[in-house]
């Protein structure tokens, strides 16, 4: 019973599934959706970004892109989809690209440091976005 409750007290954001191309040529339309379930007992509540990040394989170029999105709504059992139906511009690099949803802090000197994002509470699915500044 204690292990429920320390796992659920707050807000726990689950992956439940994603719809990504496999390709897009650069210029073309990106078109995704994230389906996330908040199985916490509680909503987030400072303000939060919201990030898909395209990281480059070989030379770990990211292109950051941001769907409409509000993690602070996403309240207990909600299960909220995220879309985005964008071009990517001409001047994105020819590549493999991993794909990574990002929940920075908004503070600026907190934004770039992994440490302050919201973690999925899925297994295995946490890869850094960024790297950590001093």
């Amino acid at each position: 019973m204690l292990w429920e409750i320390s796992r659920k007290l707050g807000y726990r954001f689950v992956l439940v599934s994603a719809s990504l191309p496999d390709s897009v040529r650069p210029g073309g339309q990106l078109t995704a959706s994230l389906r996330i379930t908040n199985v916490g007992w509680g909503k987030c509540y400072n303000p939060r970004g919201l990030e898909l990040v395209l990281r480059e394989s070989a030379t770990r170029t990211k292109v950051i892109l941001r769907p409409l999105g509000d993690p602070r709504r996403w309240l207990l059992g909600d299960t909220v989809t995220i879309t985005l139906d964008t071009a990517l511009t001409a001047s994105v690099a020819q590549g493999d690209y991993a794909v990574l949803l990002n929940l920075p802090d908004t503070i600026a000197a907190l934004h770039n440091r992994p440490d302050y994002s919201v973690h999925l509470a899925n297994r295995g699915v946490w890869k850094t976005p960024r790297a950590t500044t001093p």
